[in-house]
C-alpha cells in the first residue's frame, strides 16, 4: 500500500481540509489499515507455527495508539465511522490531501475524468509496513495434478500477472483501469510498467510487508472479532488494552 497525493495546497491548514484519510468503521478496511501500524511498531498478529495469538503485545498497542491518537488528529471529520469507500470519495473530492490505498487510489481518480494529478509515496520510504494481500492458489493431489501445476505456473507468470494488473472494466469509459498490486519483484521492465510507470512505486511495498491474514487460524478472528474490536477502540467504547485482551482470548 502507498499514500496517494492529491491536490496538496501549500498551506493545508488555511483550506480547512484534512490531511489524511483514515477508516474506523466496523469493516474489513480497518483491519488492514491498523495492522500496517502494528507491524510497523514491531508487533505481530499471530505465530502461525504454534497458532499463538501475539496481538496483545505492547508493540501492537503502540501501533494502534499511533493510528488512533496521532494520525487521528489529522483525519477527516467522522473518520471513526468511515470505510475505505468514504475515504476514496473524500480524496477524489479534494477534501483530504492523502489517502493510504493501493493502485485503485490512482485509477479511481482517472475514472472521474482526471480531475487532478495523483502522485505516490511508498510507505516503506517513511518506515511504515505496507499491507500485502497474497493471491492464493492450491493444488490437490489426483489425476489432474499436472494440469493444476501448469495452471498455477501460468497464473504466477509475468504474462498472466500483466493481464490481471490491467484491472477492472469500466463500462462508462469502455476501458480497463489498473486495480491490483504487482505480485513479482522482477516485473519492473515488463510491458505493464512501460504503459503505467505510475505504478512502479507499489513494488516498494514488498520491502516491508504487512500480512493482514498471516494464516488460516487467524482468519476467523479477523472476520468475527478483530474489526469490531478495532472500531470500538476508535470510538472510545473500550480502551486499547481492553480490546487487545478481547482479541487474544
Amino acid at each position: 500500500m502507498i499514500c496517494g497525493v492529491g491536490n496538496l495546497p501549500d498551506n493545508i491548514e488555511a483550506t480547512g481540509k484534512s490531511a489524511l484519510g483514515l477508516v474506523g468503521a466496523n469493516s474489513h478496511d480497518i483491519t488492514w489499515m491498523v495492522s500496517q501500524f502494528i507491524y510497523t511498531y514491531g508487533g505481530e498478529l499471530m505465530d502461525c507455527t504454534g497458532e499463538e495469538i501475539l496481538i496483545g503485545s505492547l508493540e501492537a498497542a503502540d501501533g494502534i495508539d499511533f493510528y488512533k491518537n496521532v494520525l487521528g488528529n489529522f483525519a477527516q471529520e467522522g473518520w471513526v465511522e468511515d470505510t475505505g469507500v468514504e475515504v476514496m470519495e473524500a480524496f477524489a473530492a479534494g477534501d483530504i490531501a492523502f489517502e493510504i490505498q493501493g493502485p485503485w487510489g490512482i485509477s479511481d481518480v482517472w475514472k472521474k475524468g482526471f480531475p487532478f494529478e495523483v502522485g505516490v509515496i511508498p510507505l516503506s520510504d517513511i518506515g511504515v509496513y505496507s499491507e500485502v494481500g497474497p493471491m492464493m492458489l492450491s493444488m490437490v493431489e489426483g489425476s489432474h495434478s499436472n494440469e493444476a501445476e501448469t495452471f498455477i505456473r501460468y497464473m504466477t507468470s509475468i504474462e498472466s500477472l500483466e493481464k490481471i494488473m490491467e484491472g477492472e472494466y469500466e463500462p462508462k469509459y469502455d476501458a480497463y483501469y489498473p486495480f491490483r498490486v504487482p505480485l513479482r519483484k522482477d516485473m519492473e521492465s515488463s510491458a505493464f510498467f512501460e504503459k503505467y510507470p505510475e505504478f512502479l512505486s507499489f513494488i516498494e511495498g514488498f520491502k516491508l510487508p504487512s500480512i493482514n491474514t498471516p494464516c488460516e487460524a487467524w482468519y476467523e478472528i479477523q472476520q468475527n472479532v478483530y474489526p469490531d474490536v478495532l472500531h470500538r477502540i476508535m470510538t472510545d467504547e473500550i480502551s486499547i488494552e481492553e480490546g487487545l485482551k478481547e482479541v487474544s482470548q
